[in-house]
């Protein structure tokens, strides 16, 4: 506990990612009082082209009344 999926467009660098996944992880542990060793996150590239069937159809319009922070699209 917790775990985090984060689907994105190719091009995130590895430093990226790894900058993100440390931010992220010390956000959880700060805010959810956990250890770093408890997080898992786990991250998927998704084109745009396939943006809309793959994460739009299949997990956010399906999940909208539990959206916490819902997208302006």
């Amino acid at each position: 506990m917790p775990h985090i999926n984060i689907k994105h467009f190719p091009g995130v660098t590895q430093q990226q990612e790894v900058n993100l996944v440390k931010g992220i992880t010390a956000l959880l542990c700060d805010t959810l009082h956990c250890e770093a060793g408890a997080v898992s996150i786990a991250m998927q590239a998704i084109s745009p082209e396939q943006w809309q069937e793959k994460v739009v159809q299949k997990e956010i319009e399906p999940a909208a009344e539990r959206l916490v922070k819902k997208p302006n699209y």
